[in-house]
């Protein structure tokens, strides 16, 4: 199958998560692998969950996490599904899986789950500090509402009540 990087460009999401979606499917984000390429010295480990080495794959599809918020997602939609071995072939069949008439939150859910574990990874590897697993689905889920319905909340205290109010699963 053809790759096409405009399943990366998405127009309601920001430029830098589209971006990070871009490069992860050419397998170039700044992981401890590519790093290590380029003769940076640097831990080849997963920051985000001190396991195996870190590369775009692993930690945007297979790492512990990450596998838990597509599972998620997918369960959202009703679906099972077998992970694919790269994050191009994951952007493919993802888009190449729903059809015409394909729900909105399906195309956002790609590029929200990687930015969720994006910014997971660089808060733990720079920060020294996470959340949990809930706050990424909560933040996760978010994301997805936002971009999906183009609205801007004025005032949330609480995510979980945006969340419940906006998305139907």
């Amino acid at each position: 199958m053809y790759f096409s990087s405009l399943l990366c460009w998405i127009p309601t999401t920001q430029r830098n998560v589209c971006f990070l979606a871009w490069l992860a499917a050419r397998g170039v984000i700044l992981t401890a692998e590519n790093l290590r390429k380029k003769r940076i010295t640097y831990i080849s480990w997963c920051f985000a969950w001190k396991s195996s080495g870190e590369n775009a794959d692993h930690l945007l599809l297979h790492c512990q996490v990450a596998t838990r918020l597509w599972r998620m997602a997918l369960n959202l939609f009703g679906l099972e599904w077998v992970m694919s071995g790269t994050v191009k072939e994951a952007l493919l069949s993802w888009a190449h899986s729903r059809g015409k008439r394909t729900p909105r939150a399906w195309i956002l859910a790609p590029l929200a789950i990687m930015w969720v574990i994006w910014k997971e990874r660089n808060k733990r590897a720079f920060e020294g500090v996470g959340q949990d697993f809930v706050k990424l689905q909560s933040s996760l889920l978010f994301l997805v509402s936002f971009w999906g319905t183009y609205e801007i909340p004025t005032c949330i205290e609480d995510r979980a009540s945006f969340i419940e109010n906006h998305i139907s699963v």
